[in-house]
């Protein structure tokens, strides 16, 4: 007589019903909806198949409905997993999508070029803006290296990766005296090294001319003016 495995002959021989996975398929959707997709996909799948080995009579229909809600856990947990993962799209397209350019900085405009220099306040805080419009910023326990410098009617901002340090500009760069100062929420800033100075020209009051003069500060020498 020929002898086969006993699970072959549960499968194959005829009145011979095999017992269903009902409390396996409850734990793994169970499991899916909480953790998403693996046992989520396991579950619907497997219950799924079983509950076709049901309906044709060759799986045991003890703990069916078991199964069942194992199937709708996992198709519920793959149902939350797809909303959870466009919300968190949405999310992090909204919180990056002004990343980018914190990464870029534009050249300052002429009549934003009068900033540019390194600016000591009286309360410690040190600026430095370049003409290419990044900037450089240090106060206690704070600082910014290669910032981005942006100006808009009444404040100065530098920062990067959209986090920004912003101060209320209350009095422009100007002369005062033989100094350039400037008032940044309250506080006086002189410029410790002159760089670019630009003015606009008298002559063409409305138009973007401007003069520059570059002044350089030497240890033995007084500063030298050009007209």
């Amino acid at each position: 007589m020929e002898v086969f495995p006993y699970n072959t002959v549960q499968a194959d021989t005829p009145g011979v019903v095999k017992p269903n996975h009902a409390g396996v398929i409850f734990f793994l959707g169970f499991i899916g909806l909480l953790t998403c997709f693996p046992g989520g996909i396991a579950a619907w799948v497997l219950a799924s198949y079983e509950l076709k080995q049901i309906r044709q009579g060759k799986m045991s229909r003890h703990g069916e409905s078991l199964i069942k809600v194992g199937r709708i856990l996992g198709i519920s947990g793959l149902v939350l997993s797809a909303a959870l993962l466009v919300v968190s799209y949405k999310m992090a397209g909204s919180l990056f999508k002004g990343l980018p350019e914190s990464f870029q900085s534009e050249p300052l405009a002429a009549d934003k070029m009068k900033f540019v220099g390194e600016w000591k306040g009286d309360a410690g805080t040190l600026i430095t803006i370049y003409a290419n419009g990044t900037g450089d910023y240090r106060a206690t326990g704070k600082s910014i290296t290669g910032g981005r410098v942006i100006f808009t009617e009444d404040t100065l901002r530098i920062g990067l990766f959209g986090i920004y340090k912003t101060w209320g500009i209350e009095a422009a760069p100007h002369l005062s005296g033989d100094e350039w100062t400037m008032t940044l929420d309250n506080e006086a800033f002189r410029r410790k090294v002159e760089g670019l100075i630009v003015k606009a020209s008298l002559e063409e009051p409305s138009s973007v001319a401007c003069v520059v003069r570059i002044a350089v500060r030497r240890s033995r020498h007084p500063t030298s003016k050009a007209a």
